[in-house]
């Protein structure tokens, strides 16, 4: 696995993580009854995508910050590089979403990360996401390899603090596609559309 430098990785992850927000921003000016409703039966409204990271974003950045905590009592000192870990790569490839022409497998979503409606999840999502913007401006001061974080399956699984950032971000990316997906299909019909509470 190649090294991973931390200024290009800071670099990557702030330009995708605009990207983001750009999308969420772009979202979030639709009426609520079009970021309420369901294309098909099965699949989440717009604020279920949103609601949904959010779940995720909650659990991430708590652990990140334990993390960030644990390495500073323990002194352990910045790095310039990490190298990926095997599995956490892995996880990070699998979050990602699928390429123009690619088909990837759907992910069956364990229960603890089914969303509720919101109708602030939008909001609440951009909160989330300033506070891990900084914490990416903070990466040059961390050690991305030494760090570990748990993943929101379970605190016994613990990857790199780096892989964590990917993975976040790659998850991000495959749902900010979901639901703008989900907005050009209620654009182009109004029929068989599900109202969801």
């Amino acid at each position: 696995m190649r090294k991973i430098y931390n200024k290009d990785l800071t670099a990557d992850l702030m330009e995708r993580n605009e990207k983001i927000a750009v999308g969420a921003e772009k979202l979030k000016i639709l009426d609520l009854s079009t970021l309420r409703i369901s294309p098909a039966k099965g699949n989440w409204s717009i604020l279920q995508c949103f609601g949904h990271m959010n779940i995720l974003y909650e659990i991430y950045l708590r652990n990140i910050k334990k993390s960030l905590k644990k390495s500073k009592a323990k002194g352990i000192s910045p790095s310039g590089f990490y190298i990926p870990g095997y599995f956490g790569n892995k996880f990070y490839l699998k979050m990602l979403p699928a390429k123009t022409g690619e088909k990837k497998k759907r992910m069956k979503t364990p229960k603890k990360f089914m969303p509720e409606m919101n109708d602030k999840a939008i909001d609440d999502f951009l909160a989330h996401h300033r506070i891990f913007t900084v914490l990416i401006r903070r990466i040059p001061e961390q050690n991305l390899g030494m760090s570990k974080a748990a993943v929101s399956i379970g605190r016994i699984i613990r990857f790199k603090l780096g892989d964590i950032y990917r993975i976040i971000t790659g998850h991000k990316e495959r749902h900010i596609m979901q639901a703008k997906n989900t907005a050009e299909l209620l654009s182009k019909s109004s029929d068989q559309l599900h109202y969801t509470s």
